[in-house]
């Protein structure tokens, strides 16, 4: 399209104003026409954003309170970043998804505190009617869809991420009174006291809730076949026994005993006992504890090794 039409004859200069003056009026209505679509533009939806936050789950952690009843239980839960406390439901069995043993009944309640690491306390409901206990390590949790939010109001991208329970780890005192160097147990003497019920068969540790076999058969085993004399014992009519951590083994040691044991444990041997521990290093050797020095330490799966059970 010619905004100027071309005369015959037109000389050089004539010529080059000719071209001029039509890319002038060209580049006048380009410019007008892209600023009308502008206009145009401002009426248009805009385009819609992401609602999703990047916040989940650092850590969970289940305190049983030492009982086997789910009403005095709490499950800590600790986020990467302050979540709207506005957004917690009131029930909380909607904010949160379990995976495996466990139950957050809809009458439990809950505190949460953005001055301690965005930390969500859960108490599981008081009549214990719809609550089950969380068994550590082997219940997964992860944000519910779209019920929890940012302080920005967005929910979480990590919708499906889930983040396995940890047991809450009860400190014992080591039993050891004397102090020989600065700052060691002697010195500090910190964790819980120990306390102990006879139950027949099997003795309580009221501190940490765990039931031990009181006297174990004084035979040796290889790794395996003491997983699998704990798995098949039945003690106080309870079978669902198992090799200890060595974490729960280690602090079965009681360094203010002769025996480095409390002697309601009857008939220990000053010897090497098996925990369900593996190596990280090497699958084929795990840890045990050693009960006349209260020491641990690794062996060959293949070594024979004395076994004491817990549930």
């Amino acid at each position: 399209m010619l905004f100027f039409k071309k005369q015959q004859n037109m000389g050089g200069e004539d010529f080059k104003n000719y071209l001029f003056l039509n890319l002038f009026f060209l580049f006048i209505i380009l410019f007008l026409t892209g600023c009308s679509d502008g206009d145009d533009n401002k009426n248009a939806s805009p385009t819609p954003t992401s609602t999703l936050g990047e916040f989940y789950i650092k850590s969970a952690v289940y305190d049983n309170n030492a009982t086997e009843i789910p009403t005095d239980d709490k499950l800590y839960i600790y986020f990467d970043q302050a979540i709207n406390s506005a957004s917690i439901a009131a029930d909380m069995s909607t904010n949160y998804t379990l995976e495996g043993t466990g139950v957050i009944g809809t009458a439990s309640t809950s505190i949460y505190d953005d001055t301690r690491f965005h930390q969500h306390i859960i108490f599981l409901n008081n009549d214990g009617s719809t609550s089950i206990a969380l068994v550590a390590n082997d219940t997964n949790i992860s944000i519910a869809s779209s019920v929890l939010e940012d302080t920005l109001g967005n929910y979480t991208m990590y919708d499906t991420n889930k983040t396995t329970v940890k047991k809450f780890r009860v400190m014992l005192k080591t039993g050891q009174t004397t102090s020989y160097i600065a700052n060691d147990d002697g010195y500090y003497q910190s964790g819980k006291n120990r306390s102990y019920t006879d139950n027949g068969d099997t003795v309580i540790d009221n501190a940490t809730g765990l039931i031990w076999q009181q006297e174990d058969d004084n035979i040796t085993r290889n790794w395996i076949d003491a997983g699998t004399y704990c798995a098949d014992i039945t003690l106080d009519g309870n079978s669902n026994f198992r090799l200890p951590t060595i974490e729960e083994l280690v602090q079965l040691t009681d360094k203010g005993k002769a025996a480095v044991i409390d002697p309601i444990f009857i008939n220990t041997n000053s010897s090497n006992y098996w925990s369900s521990t593996t190596y990280s290093l090497d699958t084929q050797i795990a840890w045990y504890v050693d009960f006349r020095t209260s020491f641990d330490n690794t062996g060959d799966k293949t070594t024979s090794n004395y076994v004491r059970c817990v549930r």
